[in-house]
């Protein structure tokens, strides 16, 4: 078994039915790592893939997309981080795996990722099994690197909720929709559910449509007020940060199938829009962003929209219906279950997380030269006094120091 490494789009497009094989084959694959999802986010610079085969075959039988990071420290200079690739937008993060291979490949993949350059590996929203997370990280020995989980920020809602992110919420769907009202939901959300579809499909002032080539860039930007509306005040680099991703990832998503987006109307009021993705195949629906009209509260967005998406998974097949992170209370009244994602942070103790990856030199230039123009010398002089590279003060004197 060899390990390859992939750091450009040109040698990455004729993998798709390669990684399509993997992707159905893996049951811990998740909608994150597939094609449509990763093959976008990829358009990006600063990413490498380790692809594992067999000696002697052109078959890879697991791929594991990273991203580069570079920091500066004004005393040592740049330095490389690694990150999953997708962090920190993507639901979950991780690699694919054929189950035949993953104790073979795991292994490998964590001794390719030793021989890079790098400070630390941060593995945010990594969604790999109890046993594959013990082999990957066993692999990290405890003499040459730190291993800490990372802790996510505290959050309280605005009626007093104490989310814990590290669980994620998800619904097994049955067959049958009337199955699952009798089955999920208690005697008082079953009943809000059928009056409130009821009125919003049945009264004429109400209406649900559904984004599609004709109509998905509106929606879409309907998605983004609404979204902003909610959130920019709060947190206007939060906000904006989401947007600028989603509008770099939807459309594309759409035109390859797998965007599902429900928007709820009154009259030409756009009162919610739900953006999630149709992974069928892991027969899935995955819920990924929700936004809202504030000065709304009946019929609520949030239940009607679910709802309605639910039904459409199980008319159509799927048979999760994935709510994603953070345990709040409402996703409990649609009989969901839970399960843990926790992230990771190792930190490098050895020579090697001083140096800088090769691929980053391109962006950290282009940071140098930024630095300059807005007066930046005295992190040089402060670089050069302390323990920085030869390496790190080429860079520098190249962008122009």
């Amino acid at each position: 078994m060899q390990i390859d490494m992939v750091d450009k789009f040109e040698a990455l497009e004729p993998l798709r039915e390669n990684w399509d094989r993997i992707y159905d084959s893996d049951p811990e694959a998740n909608f994150f790592l597939s094609w449509p999802w990763m093959s976008n986010w990829l358009r990006r610079p600063n990413w490498v893939i380790l692809a594992a085969r067999s000696t002697g075959s052109n078959e890879y039988v697991a791929f594991f997309p990273l991203q580069l990071v570079t920091g500066l420290d004004e005393q040592t200079g740049f330095y490389s981080s690694i990150r999953m690739a997708g962090s920190y937008f993507a639901t979950y993060t991780g690699f694919i795996c054929v189950p035949e291979f993953e104790e073979q490949v795991i292994s490998l993949f964590a001794g390719r990722l030793q021989a890079l350059n790098w400070t630390t590996l941060h593995c945010d929203d990594i969604s790999i099994s109890a046993k594959r997370r013990q082999m990957l990280l066993g692999s990290f020995s405890d003499n040459d690197f730190v291993k800490e989980k990372i802790e996510r920020r505290r959050h309280t809602t605005r009626t007093g909720e104490n989310i814990n992110h590290d669980i994620y919420m998800y619904v097994d769907l049955p067959v049958d929709w009337d199955e699952f009202l009798d089955r999920n939901l208690g005697s008082k959300t079953r009943r809000d559910v059928r009056h409130f579809l009821r009125q919003v499909e049945n009264s004429g002032e109400y209406r649900i449509s559904l984004a599609d080539f004709e109509t998905i860039q509106s929606d879409l930007e309907v998605f983004y007020q609404l979204w902003l509306a909610q959130w920019e005040a709060k947190s206007r680099v939060y906000a904006q940060g989401v947007i600028a991703n989603c509008r770099h990832m939807l459309l594309e998503c759409h035109k390859a199938g797998v965007l599902f987006a429900p928007v709820l109307w009154k009259g030409d009021t756009p009162l919610g829009v739900h953006i999630t993705f149709i992974d069928r195949s892991k027969r899935s629906l995955v819920c990924f962003l929700v936004s809202r009209n504030l000065a709304i509260r009946k019929p609520p967005p949030g239940l009607v929209l679910h709802a309605y998406s639910i039904r459409w998974a199980i008319q159509n097949g799927l048979r999760t219906y994935d709510l994603g992170t953070g345990d709040f209370s409402y996703k409990y009244s649609f009989g969901s279950k839970e399960r843990l994602v926790e992230g990771v942070r190792i930190d490098s103790t050895n020579s090697r997380g001083n140096r800088l990856d090769r691929r980053s030199f391109p962006s950290v230039i282009s940071s140098v030269r930024k630095l300059r123009q807005e007066g930046g010398s005295s992190i040089w002089r402060s670089a050069v006094a302390g323990r920085c590279s030869r390496l790190n003060r080429a860079i520098w004197r190249r962008a122009g120091f």
